[in-house]
C-alpha cells in the first residue's frame, strides 16, 4: 500500500475543524461512537455494522481478502483512483487520532 503524506498538520487540523463544523453535531457523535466502538470490540463491532447498515450478517471468513484478490482488484483502478484512496486512508487516519 502506498502512503500519500501531507506535511502541513495546521492545515490538515483545519480541514478536520471545518469539516466538522459542517458536519451535524449528532452525526459525528454517531460516527465517533462507531470509531470507539470499532476499536474496542474490534471485529465483532464492524460485523454489528455491516449487519446494521449493509444487510448480510457475515461470519469471520468472509471478511477476509485473499492476496490474488487484493493484486487483482489492485491491477484493475488506475494511479488517479490509488492517490484518491490513499489520501482518503491518510485522512480517516488523522481524524481517528484527533477524535
Amino acid at each position: 500500500m502506498r502512503k500519500i503524506y501531507y506535511s502541513d498538520q495546521a492545515a490538515i487540523n483545519g480541514l478536520i475543524n471545518k469539516s466538522h463544523s459542517l458536519c451535524e453535531d449528532e452525526k459525528y457523535s454517531q460516527v465517533n461512537t462507531m470509531i470507539q466502538n470499532i476499536k474496542k470490540d474490534g471485529y465483532e463491532a464492524v460485523r454489528n455494522y455491516t449487519k446494521t447498515y449493509d444487510g448480510p450478517n457475515l461470519n469471520e471468513n468472509q471478511f477476509r481478502v485473499s492476496e490474488k484478490e487484493i493484486e487483482e482488484a489492485f491491477n484493475k483502478v488506475d494511479d488517479e483512483f490509488l492517490k484518491a484512496l490513499d489520501l482518503a486512508i491518510n485522512n480517516v487516519e488523522i481524524f481517528t487520532r484527533n477524535s
